[in-house]
């Protein structure tokens, strides 16, 4: 996913962008039954035209990571920091091309709030 993530944002495809954070839903096979590479609070480096988008890439890992394990908690958490990583690149960015992107993500961090309210009983996340 890296090198995914590394060529639609070279090429600046906000659509491409967008299909690449997109998370499959919490179950234990919206990855082809294989768990994404990296995750677990791994620490890559993903500079971009004098842009870090380190932050994003790890934070989706985990994300994913969380999805495939089924982890409704972790996979909230690590969407969350997605969405603060990602937030803090669109206030940087120029133009409105990251939108479609936004977009996805906003869309995410609403699932993942659902789901994580839902597994959890007590309503404290």
């Amino acid at each position: 996913k890296k090198e995914e993530l590394r060529q639609a944002l070279e090429s600046q495809d906000p659509y491409r962008i967008a299909s690449v954070l997109e998370i499959p839903p919490l179950s234990n096979g919206g990855f082809g039954g294989r768990p994404p590479a990296g995750g677990q609070n791994m620490k890559e480096s993903l500079p971009i035209q004098g842009v870090e988008w380190g932050p994003v890439l790890n934070a989706w890992l985990d994300a994913s990571q969380a999805a495939y394990n089924n982890d409704a908690a972790k996979y909230y958490e690590a969407q969350s920091s997605l969405h603060a990583a990602f937030n803090h690149l669109f206030g940087s960015s120029q133009g409105n091309w990251l939108v479609p992107a936004l977009h996805t993500i906003c869309r995410n961090t609403h699932k993942a709030a659902i789901v994580a309210d839902e597994c959890n009983p007590s309503g404290r996340n």
